[in-house]
């Protein structure tokens, strides 16, 4: 598979949007991401519905570089009526019926690459992928340890409908523990990719790992810092080299969750003021409880061993402005969020590279 060696899991909000936007177009070049399609929280009078400006800040955001494009899970949690609304538009394309018809069709307007819906229903199956498969863009699988691995829906597929179609078959973790035993992880997950790729014989597939380690809070860690290593990388290295992936001819591309919590929750950044660095094999972050706490954690950043004076891209610059003193519109947490994920992509995105200068000139 040629092109790019990158595969991150992105929900669609505005901290993912701005990371995206704010990447070198070369960075972004590398990237292919599997987006999860949900409704923007704000509609304008031009769009026609929430879903539409999702794909509209997308596009902004990314440009016309190839991507997929998945739903992200339906919420029942929400507490306003336009959350309420946004997410009646996107239940619709959850619909089953005929195939997914709602979903393909919705796909179809678009220029993206679809990712398949599973369903146990041999009809809304076979219908559900022909639908996709005649689209011409080839397909994204994503099997989820979380969901068994999508085992029985994807028995309820028939295989001779696999054959020709160009498949990206992505392994996905989801949540990784911090304690969790990367070596049974690793023995399972292994086993479960030998067993779909031979039941993707029939067609062109390419294979993806994702997962992520990155925790849902941080005071039960340690209350003003930790550096914590990114362990899907791990899982990564371990299975791209095992000796029965590569006897089977299996080149396994790498892909995460942006450094953001796997499960079906929004990013939170709450609480103390906090600074994350992303390194391409771990994460730090320093707290502060100080009313200037953006600007100390910023500096002590700065001091990580990880900290890479030479590297000019935009989340970098943003942790430099706030240790000089400059903490314009960086006072709270939920533009800190948009600086971690533009960084950890920017950091993957070249992974066994040297970093390098930014490529191009970015816009504030």
């Amino acid at each position: 598979m040629s092109g790019p060696k990158y595969f991150p899991a992105i929900t669609i909000r505005e901290a993912e949007c701005k990371a995206l936007s704010k990447l070198a177009g070369p960075t972004r070049d590398n990237i292919f991401p599997i987006v999860r399609l949900q409704s923007w929280p704000r509609k304008k009078a031009e769009f026609s519905s929430y879903l539409q400006r999702s794909l509209t800040e997308l596009s902004a955001a990314f440009g016309d570089r190839p991507l997929a494009l998945d739903l992200a899970s339906t919420r029942t949690d929400l507490d306003s009526e336009i959350k309420i609304d946004g997410a009646a538009e996107l239940a619709i394309l959850h619909d089953p019926t005929d195939g997914f018809r709602t979903w393909a069709e919705f796909v179809a307007a678009t220029p993206h690459t679809p990712v398949y819906q599973w369903s146990t229903d041999p009809y809304i199956a076979a219908s559900g992928w022909t639908r996709l498969a005649n689209l011409g863009r080839g397909i994204v699988l994503r099997f989820r340890r979380s969901q068994g691995w999508n085992a029985a829906a994807f028995l309820s597929l028939p295989k001779h409908l696999l054959q020709g179609v160009n498949v990206l078959a992505v392994f996905d973790c989801d949540q990784i523990s911090r304690t969790e035993d990367l070596t049974l992880l690793g023995a399972l997950t292994q086993q479960i990719i030998l067993d779909r790729m031979l039941a993707l014989s029939q067609a062109n597939a390419s294979y993806v790992l994702m997962g992520s380690s990155f925790p849902v809070e941080f005071a039960s860690i340690h209350p003003e810092y930790s550096k914590m290593e990114i362990r899907e990388r791990r899982l990564h290295s371990m299975l791209s080299s095992s000796p029965p992936l590569v006897k089977a001819g299996v080149e396994l591309w790498y892909g995460d969750h942006a450094s953001v919590f796997a499960d079906s929750k929004p990013p939170a950044f709450r609480g103390q003021p906090r600074v994350d660095l992303p390194s391409k094999l771990t994460w730090a972050y320093h707290r502060r409880k100080e009313e200037n706490g953006y600007y100390i954690a910023a500096n002590k950043i700065m001091e990580e061993a990880e900290w890479d004076n030479d590297l000019a891209c935009w989340g970098y610059q943003e942790i430099r402005r706030a240790a000089s003193g400059d903490l314009k519109g960086l006072n709270s947490g939920t533009p800190w969020t948009a600086i971690r994920i533009s960084n950890h992509l920017h950091q993957q995105a070249h992974f066994g590279e040297g970093s390098g200068p930014i490529e191009e000139a970015w816009v504030d």
